[in-house]
């Protein structure tokens, strides 16, 4: 009886080069543990995306991570040298999806991670609230759009519905005068850089109701105060100051 040939003596010789690279890469990837894991979003923020991993091999060269935009369908790819276990993606566009994958590359092999998708957060502009009197109110902002310098800012009576300002600003602080006291009002701001705008929410508030525990507080606070109509509608000359007695005569 003959003796069988091995299945490598069956092969032509380009055949059997073939299988002995196939076999060197299977080994050298098993042997390096070529791989990573637990691929993921760790952070956003409107203009940024931060992937972590965790790194199984020990021989990492390098890492090359793809980016791709959901709405321009482009490729962006970076590559990071060395041992690591994150990398953030800055300059994104707020509110985009985005797909992301990393390859990282070992002595003798490669592996490539399964892909993760996320968006970054939309951009915002925040108005906050800091002071209030009887006739003014006093705001504040702030934005995460990129490069904003200048604003619009808007203010609306809520009980006429009157929008009542619509100016330009390059400041982050505006104070509101010449208001009714005891009246609501609705105040928002657009903030505005080279290419885009952000607007913010509205929030809504009211000046500070006159007390009339000490009548003179009237004139002492609100009449000083007033340099035009509460409306801003007619001339308002401001009285004398006087102080009223509440003794009956």
């Amino acid at each position: 009886m003959g003796r069988l040939a091995p299945p490598s003596r069956l092969l032509s010789g380009s055949s059997q080069l073939l299988l002995m690279v196939l076999t060197f890469g299977t080994i050298a990837r098993v042997a390096n543990g070529c791989q990573i894991s637990g691929v993921q979003v760790s952070a956003r923020s409107d203009t940024t995306i931060t992937v972590t991993w965790t790194e199984v091999s020990m021989d990492a060269t390098s890492y090359v991570l793809e980016l791709s935009d959901w709405v321009t369908f482009s490729i962006s790819s970076f590559t990071v040298y060395g041992n690591a276990s994150n990398f953030t993606f800055t300059g994104l566009v707020p509110g985009r999806y985005y797909s992301i994958s990393v390859t990282v590359n070992c002595t003798g092999g490669s592996y490539v991670s399964g892909t993760v998708y996320d968006s970054t957060l939309p951009s915002y502009t925040i108005v906050t609230i800091t002071n209030k009197t009887m006739t003014s109110i006093t705001v504040s902002w702030m934005t995460s759009l990129p490069n904003a310098y200048y604003y619009w800012i808007y203010m609306t009576d809520t009980t006429s519905g009157r929008e009542m300002y619509n100016f330009y600003s390059s400041s982050n602080i505006y104070t509101f005068t010449n208001l009714v006291p005891g009246r609501n009002y609705s105040m928002s701001v657009m903030a505005y850089n080279s290419s885009s705008s952000q607007i913010s929410d509205v929030v809504m508030d009211s000046t500070w109701v006159p007390s009339f525990s000490d009548p003179s507080l009237i004139c002492d606070q609100l009449l000083p105060s007033l340099g035009s109509s509460p409306d801003g509608s007619l001339p308002w000359s401001t009285p004398p100051r006087a102080r009223v007695s509440t003794a009956f005569r």
